[in-house]
């Protein structure tokens, strides 16, 4: 029995307007056009290419291997999210989602990817040849990353998160970077496979980069009414227990704001006209 995501050599046997047909051992395969350039092998060529099942229970083959295989990591792109099943990814397979198992997916489903987030992932298959994508860790995530110069220090950078921990999320910037952020540098949290629009606010010996998602102090004013109107946007009954009365710790704890900073940024939403305060309950979004 063939195993999905083997790497192996096939004999072109047939041409078909849409496909071309290959044979593994006494296994006739299809190999999709699609992706395909030309001229297209001819019968009778060898081919080497990866093995696996289609979404139509078909036995497929295609030469262009995807980054993703499995012995290799590669990121795939969310294309479906199933809250019973877990994350479905495009890896570059022709009419083919690999599944992520909800058992690798964060408890908080608020954490959980969205359709269009990428995943660093590897393949493999279980005992019932079925094909799984599997989450990459630090340790097998730096193995894809290089050393970022010191120069970039409170520059801006994209980086996509591969994985949450405890205390922050690891990242991997669009230059190949490894990445932290922080708890307290999210101005917002952050979700597994999302895309982040951060700043390098440390630079380490070893080339990897602390991040922040907050602010600079000349962003202050306008980043901190942001924060809080996208937080109001968010929950479902657009209010948030804040007030000019609260006390800092409490806007401290919710915001990670002084109490001056919060007053500023309110004042700047309701001259606006996107918020109302109402004395001793909070803030209300305006619809």
């Amino acid at each position: 029995m063939m195993k999905q995501g083997d790497i192996q050599t096939a004999v072109v046997r047939d041409e078909q307007a849409e496909a071309l047909y290959v044979q593994i051992s006494d296994q006739i395969l299809t190999l999709p056009k699609e992706g395909l350039t030309k001229p297209y092998p001819a019968i009778g060529e060898q081919v080497e290419g990866m093995v696996y099942m289609d979404r139509n229970q078909q036995w497929c083959f295609q030469v262009t291997l995807p980054d993703s295989r499995l012995d290799a990591f590669g990121w795939g792109v969310v294309v479906d999210v199933r809250r019973d099943l877990g994350a479905f990814l495009d890896i570059g397979l022709v009419n083919k989602d690999v599944p992520v198992s909800l058992d690798e997916l964060p408890l908080i489903q608020d954490e959980w990817p969205q359709i269009g987030d990428r995943l660093l992932v590897q393949l493999s298959t279980d005992r019932k040849n079925r094909l799984w994508a599997n989450l990459a860790k630090k340790e097998e995530a730096s193995a894809y990353t290089r050393k970022a110069p010191a120069r970039l220090a409170n520059q801006d950078i994209h980086a996509t998160v591969y994985q949450l921990i405890r205390d922050g999320a690891l990242a991997i910037s669009t230059e190949g970077y490894q990445c932290f952020l922080h708890e307290s540098e999210q101005l917002v949290p952050v979700r597994l496979g999302e895309v982040l629009a951060a700043r390098v606010v440390d630079t380490h010996l070893d080339g990897r980069l602390n991040l922040s998602t907050r602010p600079r102090a000349h962003e202050a004013l306008e980043g901190d009414a942001t924060m809080i109107l996208r937080i109001l946007e968010k929950d479902p009954t657009g209010f948030l227990p804040l007030h000019d009365k609260s006390k800092p710790a409490d806007i401290q704890a919710l915001l990670g704001i002084s109490k001056g900073q919060f007053k500023r940024a309110v004042g700047n939403l309701m001259k606006q006209g996107l918020i109302e305060q109402v004395k001793g309950e909070g803030l209300y979004l305006q619809k």
